[in-house]
């Protein structure tokens, strides 16, 4: 039995898992709690973000994660403290001058 180039049998057709890779992403909103100067870099800081449940979680519900980040050169600690942010939460953590980050945040 012969096909042409661009016919195949219906029942010899596989189906093949289609992956999207935003699926992988874990993308969270988060309030910076609080923001200090990183003690060995000068262009990092460290933000404490609270990616709990939201403004109505209790103390116990809220979890904060400690991001390293390079926006020194262009926000105060007092700028940055109190704004909500996205962060990539699903990231594997990593030490940045000898402070582990537990996301990263994204910024325009």
């Amino acid at each position: 039995m012969e096909f042409a180039h661009n016919e195949l049998p219906a029942n010899n057709l596989e189906r093949l898992p289609i992956s999207d890779p935003a699926d992988k992403v874990d993308l969270r909103v988060g309030v910076i709690n609080s923001v200090t100067k990183h003690p060995e870099a000068d262009k990092l800081l460290l933000l404490s973000v609270d990616v709990g449940e939201g403004a109505q979680s209790t103390a116990a519900e809220r979890r904060y994660r400690t991001i390293v980040s390079g926006l020194a050169d262009y926000y105060s600690p007092e700028q940055l403290t109190g704004k909500m942010i996205v962060l990539f939460a699903n990231l594997k953590p990593r030490k940045l001058r000898g402070i582990e980050s537990q996301g990263m945040l994204l910024a325009a």
